[in-house]
């Protein structure tokens, strides 16, 4: 009777680790697959930060944001600039995500440096998403042109500016991403 009970409590704890593994699965949203990123800024400086809006791919979904770019670190080395920034990429319904940043510039001896136009390498990592990018991790780059002499097309109204402007190309692996993105 005693070895009855114990089988048969053991065959229930199973059943019922079962069932709410079961139960768990079906409530787990699993993340996709690593995606390529990409896609250009068209930004402009006003006091502390950056700021742009741009197309970007995701897979093959394409999602417009508006961008804010605060440097959180900056050291002159001259005629190098090198720092960090936080760019929060913002899609609307909630969803954001933030690139982590860190960045450095050739400027003072550039040949086109006397026209105010310069050049920005940047590297960082996906962070802090919300919504389908709550779990987004990933890698990206960056290289373009900033400064007073660059212009902005025809079609992009920048907000209130200091006179620098930037056009930046993205291009990196997204992973970690919900929902549908092909």
């Amino acid at each position: 009777m005693r070895i009855k009970a114990i089988v048969l409590m053991s065959v229930l704890c199973v059943v019922s680790a079962m069932v709410l593994t079961a139960s768990a699965q079906e409530k787990a949203v699993m993340p996709s697959q690593c995606l390529p990123f990409g896609g250009t800024i068209y930004g402009w400086h006003n006091g502390d930060s950056w700021y742009g809006i741009g197309d970007f791919a995701f897979g093959k979904k394409i999602l417009h944001a508006t961008v804010e770019d605060p440097n959180t670190g900056f050291e002159d080395k001259g005629d190098i600039w090198l720092g960090t920034e936080e760019a929060t990429f913002t899609f609307g319904s909630g969803e954001k995500v933030t690139l982590m940043t860190d960045f450095v510039t050739e400027h003072q001896t550039d040949a086109a440096g006397t026209q105010g136009v310069y050049h920005v390498n940047e590297t960082g990592s996906f962070a802090r998403g919300t919504g389908r990018f709550r779990h987004a991790w990933g890698r990206f780059n960056l290289q373009g042109p900033f400064g007073w002499g660059v212009s902005l097309p025809s079609k992009i109204t920048p907000g209130p500016n200091d006179g620098f402007f930037w056009i930046g190309q993205y291009n990196g692996t997204i992973c970690g991403l919900q929902g549908n993105f092909q």
